[in-house]
């Protein structure tokens, strides 16, 4: 059994790179509670966004994450773990550059929010499995709470820059997360999962090498992880599977379940119109303010 030195990256870079993902999709998640009221107070002349507008510019991103999946899966599996999780950071950019070129356009929102939308359905999917893998068991759970440490922080993180109530400064300030994910995470290596079920043995002893330390003897680990490769791939599952046994059937219904029950608590509904909802319910401290308190009380 492989333990853990001093010496080691307890928390490899790849990782913390990797968790930008989430704090991009915690930034778009809330973007819309501080945005909206500055647009309804036309700062760019646009009119003003309607009610209805307001409406679709926040459910837009849910839709979005719902296209965003699929391709993340297929790309995970077909050009690996790095390129999918790095392709993540694309559709974050370009909307808030949209948002910032557009000056807050009806048409053009609609297409940022979707944009915005599958690079959150993505994160989901890639950034869990990327960290999963490049991490060690003793530390994986940990690492896994980061991410959502990272995705609440994201959403802080957007609600604060709302306080400077410009437009500009709030899109600006959400581009620069995903541009420093796609430099940071340009240099980092691909799993060594990836590389053993492609069969590129070499490639995932030097990943592993990487991502351990140079110290450190991965040989036992490298042994390891590819009869747990080997292993996957014969028992790999299918749909069938899910509802075959009841037991299965069970845990299905189950899982689908507490995520329904999450979605159908108006979770999402609350971040997108925080800053809104305080507005409207006439509370003595600033919307603002409230809002900001909403996000720290999340992390």
């Amino acid at each position: 059994k492989l333990a853990i030195s001093k010496t080691s990256r307890l928390f490899p870079a790849p990782s913390n790179a990797a968790t930008l993902t989430a704090f991009c999709a915690g930034t778009a998640l809330g973007w819309t509670s501080p945005a909206i009221p500055i647009l309804q107070n036309d700062p760019t002349g646009n009119g003003g966004l309607t009610p209805e507008e307001a409406s679709w510019t926040g459910a837009l991103l849910s839709l979005g994450a719902v296209l965003g999946a699929p391709p993340t899966g297929y790309l995970m599996g077909s050009y690996g773990r790095k390129k999918a999780v790095l392709a993540l950071g694309v559709p974050f950019a370009v909307s808030f550059i949209i948002n910032l070129v557009t000056g807050g356009s009806p048409l053009w929102l609609y297409v940022a929010r979707l944009l915005a939308g599958m690079g959150l359905g993505g994160v989901v999917i890639a950034a869990p499995i990327y960290v999963t893998e490049i991490a060690e068991d003793s530390i994986r759970g940990e690492l896994g709470g980061i991410l959502q440490i990272m995705f609440n922080l994201g959403i802080l993180f957007v609600y604060s820059v709302g306080a400077s109530e410009s437009y500009n400064v709030l899109n600006l300030s959400c581009l620069t997360i995903p541009l420093i994910f796609l430099a940071a995470f340009l240099w980092m290596p691909e799993t060594p999962h990836f590389y053993l079920a492609t069969h590129q043995k070499s490639r995932a002893a030097s990943s592993l090498q990487w991502l351990r330390g140079a110290h450190r003897d991965v040989t036992y680990e490298l042994n390891a992880l590819q009869l747990a490769v080997k292993e996957s791939a014969r028992n790999r599952g299918s749909f069938n599977d899910l509802v075959s046994s009841q037991a299965s059937r069970k845990a299905l219904l189950i899982s689908m379940g507490l995520v329904a029950f999450q979605q159908l608590s108006g979770i999402c509904v609350v971040l997108f119109f925080t800053q809104s909802i305080f507005h409207d319910a006439g509370s003595s401290l600033s919307p603002t303010l409230c809002t900001i308190l909403v996000g720290l009380v999340m992390v």
